[in-house]
């Protein structure tokens, strides 16, 4: 199976995490690809960074591979 169809059918199966009931370990989503409302790939979770203050997630690091999986 050609990976651009492969990639096609993940993003059309998938749930936001907003959307969901439940909470996620940070093992769960370091890893996780990452697209915008438009299906576009933006990268994948490379890292969670938490407020020490709230215990939230403050933002998350997203990896983007360029060519040849440099970048």
């Amino acid at each position: 199976m050609d990976v651009s169809v492969w990639r096609r059918q993940q993003i059309a199966t998938a749930v936001a995490v907003t959307d969901s009931d439940f909470a996620f370990r940070s093992d769960q989503l370091v890893g996780t690809g990452v697209v915008n409302d438009g299906g576009d790939d933006l990268g994948s979770v490379d890292d969670i960074v938490m407020d020490p203050q709230s215990f939230k997630v403050a933002y998350l690091v997203i990896a983007r591979v360029g060519i040849f999986g440099f970048g």
